[in-house]
């Protein structure tokens, strides 16, 4: 689903289900950014700290300008759906999925990168493949957490 920023028009994607809504895995990574586009790309377009290919959304770049306010959601780094949010809304952005990294420094889950700050929650005891929610604000990680991986 994607709703064009100008119009505030809903696009629905048509297509094989497997194509348009693939199944959910242990290893899908659902990552998710609302502020600014901060980059435009031939087949991807950038919120904050993510970066998401467009895919079959690649016609519809065209819609969206550096500066725009949106929320942008990507599932294993392809865009899945954008909105139009109001000017001035605060910046943040956040995954769930396997950590794909973390360091002293970062944390990575998927296409988001975090920075672990002074004020940043002790992520000491996660790792690289842990099933985790993360959430960052002005590039710093604001939340971690486990998932649940029960059924």
């Amino acid at each position: 689903m994607y709703q064009d920023p100008a119009s505030c028009t809903l696009v629905m994607l048509v297509g094989p289900p497997a194509v348009v809504n693939p199944p959910t895995t242990a290893r899908t990574t659902l990552a998710f950014a609302v502020g600014e586009v901060a980059h435009v790309g031939a087949d991807s377009l950038a919120v904050g700290p993510l970066e998401c290919a467009a895919g079959l959304l690649r016609p519809l770049l065209p819609r969206f300008a550096a500066g725009q306010p949106i929320s942008l959601s990507c599932r294993d780094g392809a865009i899945s759906s954008t909105a139009k949010v109001p000017a001035g809304t605060s910046p943040y952005a956040g995954a769930r999925g396997p950590l794909t990294r973390i360091d002293a420094e970062t944390v990575t889950l998927g296409a988001l990168t975090c920075r672990i700050g002074a004020g940043s929650p002790n992520a000491r005891s996660y790792h690289a493949g842990d099933a985790v929610d993360i959430t960052c604000r002005a590039g710093a990680l604001d939340r971690i957490s486990p998932v649940s991986t029960a059924p």
